[in-house]
């Protein structure tokens, strides 16, 4: 009886084992993989950081004054040779070379808009919308793209790299608009952008031959901005790739900040 008992009782222990091993299985397939492969990709970013961090202790960051864009109006610590890998260095200046080029391209565009209007070829609407496009164009471009560009570098981050190459492709799409300068589209006005369309209109003009040469200036300013940017989207997704990441780490890291952001 006690054997029979004992049969008895080690049947539904086999039982409960081979119920658990059924369930405990899938668990264990691609859904814990999957897991793994999360968990060594938070590790490796810790790491990162902790390596950043221990850069930033023996460069003394905590002594940095903010020296850029000038040290009389800085908002910022901008350092490429201490902050950048070396892997990444080329891609970022020539993004921050990009930047500079746009500003310049922008403020002569204002001026020159200015300077069509007061000379009663423009309008005052095409100065105001070059104003827009300076005031608005060159924070923007700071902070949704170049920052981005060099905080991924920095941080070696996916989700900065993929975040820059959505804004930069609207910057290549601006420069093109505003190399051809089209009158009339989107509500752009005349002399508003110092491309194609509005050189031809100020050689049109009576003595328009001195506002023309100008405008010629501001065509070529935006004409080198956009075969520059074309040239730095084509170097920051080389650094992109040389540094192993896919659109996939992107998204990895898109779903790790969004779990951080709801705890």
């Amino acid at each position: 009886a006690g054997a029979g008992a004992s049969a008895y009782g080690n049947k539904p222990a086999d039982t409960q084992y081979s119920a658990s091993s059924d369930t405990v299985a899938p668990a264990g397939g691609d859904g814990s993989a999957r897991v793994r492969e999360l968990d060594e990709r938070e590790r490796t970013l810790q790491r990162r950081e902790a390596e950043l961090a221990r850069r930033e202790a023996q460069l003394g960051v905590g002594a940095r004054v903010k020296n850029w864009p000038s040290r009389y109006f800085a908002i910022a610590y901008h350092n490429i040779a201490e902050e950048i890998p070396e892997g990444s260095r080329r891609a970022v200046h020539l993004a921050h070379y990009s930047f500079i080029l746009l500003v310049v391209a922008l403020s002569y565009n204002f001026l020159f808009a200015a300077s069509a209007m007061f000379f009663t070829r423009g309008k005052f609407s095409a100065w105001l919308m070059a104003a827009i496009y300076l005031f608005l164009g060159v924070p923007g471009a700071y902070y949704l793209w170049y920052r981005r560009v060099y905080n991924a570098c920095k941080n070696d981050s996916a989700l900065m790299f993929t975040w820059f190459f959505l804004v930069y492709l609207f910057h290549i799409l601006f420069c093109i608009y505003a190399v051809i300068a089209p009158s009339g589209l989107f509500g752009t006005a005349t002399y508003s952008l110092t491309g194609v369309m509005s050189m031809i209109s100020a050689f049109g003009e009576p003595n328009g031959n001195a506002l023309g040469g100008i405008y010629v200036i501001g065509f070529m300013l935006f004409a080198m901005e956009l075969l520059l940017s074309l040239y730095v989207m084509r170097q920051v997704y080389s650094a992109f790739r040389s540094s192993g990441h896919t659109i996939a780490d992107a998204r990895n890291e898109a779903a790790r900040e969004g779990v951080r952001a709801s705890v």
